[in-house]
């Protein structure tokens, strides 16, 4: 066509900035990576989950205990993984942590070679980063406590 400008090569679509968070957003994120950080150097098992979703958080101290990694862990309902049993029944834990915001007590669980571990769990429902409310679960091994030292099942009595 006269008069047309030659083209030279594809035509290019303007990109579109990306769109930064806010700066208080990034700053919580940081934050929650710091704590997360700080979370995996403790002893116990620490993790969250959200109800009806699965494990959000996974410490190196539950690696150690349950045997599971974290991306092993991560999206898995916690209770069906470690195959909890409770004190009162899963009913009865569901209606506590509901009511009043926090439970606390002995529950069994299974680790991944198929052992028992009893552990003192405390249990609290927080604000989770994706606005749904999550379940921080901190847990202390008692299992030799209960069994006087020696760990796993204990020593059947001598007959007297």
């Amino acid at each position: 066509m006269p008069g047309a400008r030659p083209t030279h090569g594809p035509k290019r679509t303007p990109r579109r900035p990306r769109r930064r968070r806010p700066a208080h957003q990034q700053t919580q994120v940081t934050l929650r990576k710091q704590q997360a950080r700080l979370l995996d150097h403790a002893f116990d098992p620490i993790l969250t989950w959200e109800p009806g979703r699965g494990i959000t958080f996974w410490n190196a101290g539950a690696d150690r205990l349950y045997g599971y990694t974290a991306a092993e862990a991560v999206g898995r309902a916690a209770h069906e993984l470690l195959q909890t049993v409770f004190p009162d029944g899963r009913a009865a834990f569901d209606e506590a942590l509901r009511r009043d915001g926090h439970w606390e007590g002995e529950v069994r669980h299974r680790t991944r070679e198929g052992g028992w571990v009893t552990v003192d769990s405390r249990t609290a429902v927080v604000d989770g980063s994706s606005g749904l409310p999550e379940v921080l679960e901190a847990n202390r091994d008692v299992t030799r406590e209960q069994t006087g030292g020696g760990g796993g099942a204990a020593e059947p009595e001598a007959p007297a």
